[in-house]
C-alpha cells in the first residue's frame, strides 16, 4: 500500500508514504528501494529528502549523487540540507566531519 501511495498526486501523501517506507519501515526489498528511488526527483522537497535519507540508510548508492548535489549547494551549513544531518547521525565517525569530506567519501563510493 505504501509503495502505491508514494505516487499519489498529493505531496503530503507521498511524503508520509515515503517516510513510512524508509524511515519507519523495517523491510528492505527491491520494490521498496525502487519506490524510494522514484521519489529522488519529487517536486516536493520534503518527500525528496525522505527518499534520500531512506536510500542512504539502506546503503543504496543511488542516494550518493543527490546528497553530493545538496551538500555542494550548502557546503558550510548542514542545516540547509536536512538529509546530511540524518546521514551524520547514521555515520559512526560523524564527529567533526565536513561537507567536503562527506562529498569525497560519497564520490569514492559511487565511483
Amino acid at each position: 500500500m505504501l509503495t502505491r501511495l508514494t505516487n499519489d498526486p498529493e505531496a503530503l501523501v507521498r511524503d508520509w508514504a515515503t517516510f513510512g517506507l524508509g524511515v519507519q519501515g523495517t523491510v528492505d526489498t527491491p520494490e521498496i528501494r525502487q519506490s524510494l528511488h522514484q521519489r529522488l526527483d519529487d517536486d516536493d522537497e520534503q518527500t525528496r529528502h525522505e527518499a534520500i535519507c531512506s536510500l542512504a540508510r539502506c546503503g543504496d548508492l543511488r542516494a550518493a549523487q543527490p546528497i553530493i548535489d545538496g551538500l555542494t549547494k550548502a557546503p558550510d551549513d548542514f542545516s540547509l540540507f536536512p538529509p546530511a544531518r540524518a546521514l551524520l547521525h547514521i555515520a559512526e565517525d560523524s564527529e567533526g566531519i565536513t561537507a567536503v569530506a562527506l562529498i569525497t567519501r560519497l564520490r569514492t563510493l559511487a565511483a
